[in-house]
């Protein structure tokens, strides 16, 4: 797609505006929104770096490093690609010297509890996010806007245990390439973003059910995954789509680590065996 946009096949939308006293120039690179190609590649890299983490060699990582840089420099996905930074730069630490470091228990508890953790603290900050606070103000800073946003929308929109419908307004274009026509109130976070248009019941539903998953993977020893599933608890401070499947294909190396084939070929010859069974004893007249 980023290929298609500089030869001309589909269109790279291009914005500007001023951020923190100059000119922000942000390249969609063929996305209707500038996060995504960065969001998208936070993925890919986390992916394949899980995949080859045995044999992780630094060619593959200089080479992912600079598609992070690249992606940098043209959409200014700063936090984005602080993250697939983050993420290259650790798993080849780790690489080297080994993953002593996450078969720490202390660690282990720290990443298996990473959701929740992720989810409070930066649901706190917002609620209590003020200007007077040099902390939160500085926080707020670092996080491109994103506590001041959350406070607004927790101002604007009640907590409830369902949900409600909401359109926030962001720097997503059109299919004609035109801007949203609206006060810029999008909410960068997905444990906020969630809270607010689905409710507490599932954030909390959801909360739990990556959390099991963590101490399931913590079990199967499997701490690169572990690891990795923590990251994007973070991420998820940052980035609303989490969820999404074409955004986040981690839950489908999550739920193949949970449940792998073996698991569903037992569970079919089981439900063989019981169908049998049954039609044995149809026609045996039982």
């Amino acid at each position: 797609m980023i290929a298609s946009s500089y030869i001309g096949i589909i269109p790279n939308y291009i914005s500007k505006s001023y951020y923190g006293g100059s000119v922000r120039i942000r390249h969609y690179l063929g996305f209707r929104y500038a996060l995504y190609p960065a969001g998208i590649l936070f993925n890919a890299i986390s992916m394949d770096l899980y995949a080859h983490h045995k044999h992780l060699t630094f060619k593959r990582c200089v080479l992912w490093l600079v598609f992070a840089l690249f992606i940098l420099w043209k959409t200014d996905s700063r936090l984005f690609s602080y993250f697939s930074i983050l993420v290259i730069v650790g798993f080849y630490v780790l690489s080297v010297t080994s993953d002593a470091i996450l078969r720490k228990r202390p660690v282990q508890l720290l990443m298996i509890g990473s959701f929740i953790i992720c989810a409070c603290f930066s649901i706190e900050m917002s609620l209590h996010y003020t200007r007077n606070n040099a902390f939160l103000r500085n926080l707020n800073d670092l996080l491109e806007q994103r506590l001041r946003l959350g406070k607004n929308a927790f101002d604007m929109y009640q907590i409830k245990p369902f949900g409600q419908k909401i359109n926030f307004v962001g720097n997503g274009l059109a299919s004609d390439g035109s801007k949203a026509v609206g006060l810029y109130n999008y909410v960068d976070n997905f444990y906020e973003s969630s809270l607010l248009k689905y409710g507490y019941v599932f954030l909390f539903a959801f909360i739990v059910m990556a959390t099991l998953s963590a101490i399931l993977i913590c079990k199967k020893k499997d701490y690169y995954l572990l690891c990795l599933l923590a990251l994007f608890a973070v991420h998820a401070m940052i980035d609303d789509m989490v969820l999404y499947l074409s955004y986040n294909t981690l839950w489908f190396v999550l739920f193949s680590s949970l449940f792998p084939q073996r698991d569903t070929i037992h569970i079919n010859s089981v439900f063989k065996t019981l169908f049998h069974s049954k039609k044995r004893k149809k026609l045996s007249g039982g």
